[in-house]
């Protein structure tokens, strides 16, 4: 297969024009993928921490984990696990980076020492050779010709509204996918690395819970479900009860004695959330 060769020569290094023009790449699948090119050897291996990969792609370690499984699934990188001769100890991957000219349907070959788990590479590095500098901001901005940051930013107003299309057929609602707050939110959670699935499963997960209880059905909006606690809601489980919605049924016994169960309640809704039922609670107590 065609392996990347270390091209670093000075304060620069070689990127493929067919990883720019590869649509099927998310901006940090792009990135990451740079980010371990600048690391590679002459055998196109290289082993940087998820802590310095996320530190100059940008993003969070969590991102790092979901890009890297993503790469290998498309064929671009092998990820071999390494421990530590004396302790045992997993440390840093070892990566195998292969050209971006690969398709998804390429099998490329990569050649590793037999016998399971490396424990030592023989090249590589968790810093870049010469003294390589690349400011993120300004690569970011290099490297899309207009053409093409004008083509991503109609991506993203499809993306947008084939999500808000899908909330409001949940809720029967009319939000509009050209507010900015929720173009904002939707941005935001795509630069954290989530794709579009994430959003509808967090949609169903929230109308799972929230549409038949009468207090919470009111936060089944964008930016509600799309904000901070986004990855909480996607990672949720809804259970089904024998007689329809366990967790409908469980908001609507706790909307009943609200601090009957606190525990129940603290973790079921958000500080704003808690903060409106109380308020509201207070306010009932007066008018009595």
């Amino acid at each position: 297969m065609e392996l990347l060769k270390d091209s670093r020569k000075k304060e620069w290094f070689w990127i493929e024009n067919s990883l720019i023009d590869n649509l099927d790449l998310s901006t940090y699948e792009k990135m990451i993928y740079i980010v371990l090119v600048r690391h590679l050897d002459d055998e196109s291996t290289c082993f940087p921490k998820k802590s310095t990969i996320a530190k100059e792609a940008g993003c969070s370690e969590a991102t790092v984990k979901r890009t890297i499984n993503s790469l290998e699934e498309k064929k671009l990188i092998k990820r071999v696990f390494r421990k530590d001769k004396k302790t045992g100890i997993n440390t840093s991957n070892l990566y195998y980076v292969a050209s971006s000219k690969l398709g998804a349907h390429t099998e490329p070959r990569f050649t590793q020492n037999p016998g399971g788990a490396h424990t030592e590479p023989r090249g590589g590095s968790d810093r870049p050779a010469n003294n390589t500098h690349i400011n993120n901001t300004q690569l970011t901005n290099n490297i899309y010709s207009p053409a093409e940051q004008k083509e991503g930013k109609t991506n993203d107003k499809v993306i947008h509204k084939r999500i808000i299309d899908y909330l409001n057929e949940k809720v029967d609602k009319s939000f509009k996918s050209t507010t900015k707050k929720t173009r904002d939110l939707i941005n935001a959670r795509l630069k954290e690395g989530f794709v579009e699935e994430d959003f509808y499963k967090v949609i169903d997960n929230k109308v799972h819970t929230w549409l038949e209880d009468d207090k919470m059905n009111v936060y089944l909006r964008p930016e509600t479900i799309f904000g901070n606690k986004f990855e909480s809601y996607l990672n949720e489980v809804p259970r089904m009860a024998k007689n329809g919605n366990e967790s409908v049924k469980q908001n609507k016994e706790v909307s009943k004695n609200k601090f009957a169960n606190f525990e129940q309640t603290f973790t079921q809704y958000s500080n704003k959330e808690l903060d409106e039922i109380i308020k509201k609670s207070q306010k009932a107590k007066f008018e009595k």
